[in-house]
């Protein structure tokens, strides 16, 4: 039986298994797609430096301190946003673009060097061999008191599991989703026995 099931291997999902990976704890993370990440996704092209952020690229070092804190853990680099020249801003596209004044228009946001998705690298170096387990997609949970079932579909069937704890790291719509759909099999295939 696991110590903590975490279902989600996005930024907090990863985190928290870090952070929860003393060795007194049997925990495992789930994850319902083939990659990490979640709502982060960096694209890098051949040349090591040019990364694209297809997700969140911007942190604000004084306003999200636990972020920046991660990245400095993490020995990741951070640069300022580049703000030189004018910003346009266009509402009618039959009208010319309008010059918008601001003085700083990222208001002291960083970048980390090489995307978002060092973070979620990073991360995943720090985790031990075994604790991942991808294309996990959660099925159903149902607490029993003394710890929850989990059912998850893999590419080869079913799986279950019992843990003590579960941690749900991903976005709610997502997981609703999931659950429904699963329970809509489950009532379908009942009428139909």
């Amino acid at each position: 039986m696991l110590d903590v099931a975490i279902i989600g291997a996005g930024l907090s999902g990863l985190a928290l298994a870090e952070q929860l990976q003393d060795g007194r704890r049997n925990v495992a993370i789930f994850e319902a797609r083939e990659r990490c990440g979640g709502r982060i996704l960096t694209h890098t092209l051949p040349e090591p430096e040019l990364a694209l952020d297809l997700g969140p690229t911007w942190l604000w070092p004084d306003r999200q301190p636990r972020i920046a804190g991660l990245a400095a853990r993490l020995g990741l680099k951070l640069f300022r946003q580049w703000d030189g020249g004018h910003s346009l801003y266009q509402i009618d596209p039959r009208q010319v673009p309008s010059l918008y004044i601001d003085v700083e228009t990222h208001a002291g946001s960083r970048r980390i060097e090489g995307g978002c998705g060092r973070l979620i690298d990073g991360l995943l170096k720090r985790l031990p061999d075994g604790m991942l387990h991808l294309q996990h997609r959660l099925l159903s949970l149902t607490d029993r008191q003394t710890h929850i079932d989990l059912v998850f579909a893999t590419a080869n069937g079913d799986r279950q599991l019992r843990a003590r704890q579960v941690v749900l790291a991903a976005p709610p719509r997502i997981l609703e989703g999931a659950l429904e759909a699963a329970e809509r099999v489950n009532k379908a295939l009942t009428l139909t026995d």
